[in-house]
């Protein structure tokens, strides 16, 4: 893992070094980016990798004209809702039971923001049908618009979100108070 320490510099060029590196080195067919901004994406994207803007159902919808751009770029669009309103179900679904369900949500509630919004925009694109559950993906985002973490890991869907197994975090800022 690498801590993004040096807050002179851009988290956002940060990451894309980060994760530069990392797409050479391992075989990851998509590429996951959450933000409000769809410049963030084209950053991110690489040679026959499959790029996902998600983008947060919060913010301001984007434009037809931004719409357009993304599909000149071969970036698939994906306005989701990011939220994990099925986790507590999932769990007891699967246990029949109501305390690993308490556990997985508390647990998931105790992750860091940046790390919990990249896991829920993996979930999102494997309930819309944008990636197969179980591949190995890479999801970046952050606490505002431009990303600041990265992790890989291998979603699914927010039913059995309890399957989903988090490889291992890329990148993430450095906080003093840790």
């Amino acid at each position: 893992m690498v801590y993004l320490i040096d807050t002179n510099k851009p988290y956002k060029n940060q990451v894309i070094n980060v994760v530069s590196k990392e797409v050479i080195k391992y075989p990851y067919d998509y590429i996951l980016v959450g933000s409000s901004n769809p410049e963030v994406c084209y950053d991110f994207i690489f040679p026959e990798k499959t790029t996902i803007f998600v983008h947060d159902k919060e913010a301001d919808c984007i434009s037809d004209e931004e719409l357009e751009n993304l599909k000149t770029h071969n970036v698939l669009y994906l306005d989701g809702e990011h939220n994990l309103q099925h986790l507590y179900h999932s769990a007891s679904q699967r246990f029949r039971t109501l305390f690993p369900a308490e556990i997985m949500a508390l647990t998931v509630n105790c992750l860091e923001k940046s790390i919990k919004k990249c896991l829920e925009i993996a979930v999102t694109a494997v309930d819309k049908k944008y990636l197969p559950a179980g591949s190995r993906v890479i999801s970046i985002s952050g606490e505002s618009e431009h990303p600041d973490t990265a992790i890989v890991l291998e979603p699914s869907s927010s039913d059995r979100i309890i399957d989903t197994r988090i490889i291992k975090i890329i990148c993430h800022p450095y906080h003093e108070e840790w």
